[in-house]
Parts: C-alpha cells; structure tokens; sequence
C-alpha cells in the first residue's frame, strides 16, 4: 500500500496552501503500527512533530 502526507498551512497574508509532503511505499503488513512509523519519519523528516 501507499501513505500520501498532505500538509496545509496558512501564509502571513491568511493565504491557505496545501502540499503533498510525501507519496511512500509501506512495505510489509499495512498494520496501524507500520503506516504510524512511516508518518512518523516523514513529520520528522520536515520538523513538525509537534505541529
């Protein structure tokens, strides 16, 4: 299966953007423990963990 991580963020003129931050591949079993660990490399990969 496929993890797609969006993230959405106002501008300082109240713009709202939106981005794809990531598109991977979850390999092995598509278990909540699998899929959380890859979201949890790619929020810490752009530094937002505690967004």
């Amino acid at each position: 299966s496929y993890l797609g991580v969006t993230g959405h963020w106002l501008t300082a003129e109240w713009e709202l953007w939106s981005e794809l931050l990531a598109f991977s591949e979850i390999e092995g079993s598509h278990s909540g423990e699998n899929m959380g660990e890859e979201l949890y490399q790619i929020i810490k990969h752009f530094g937002i963990i505690e967004k």
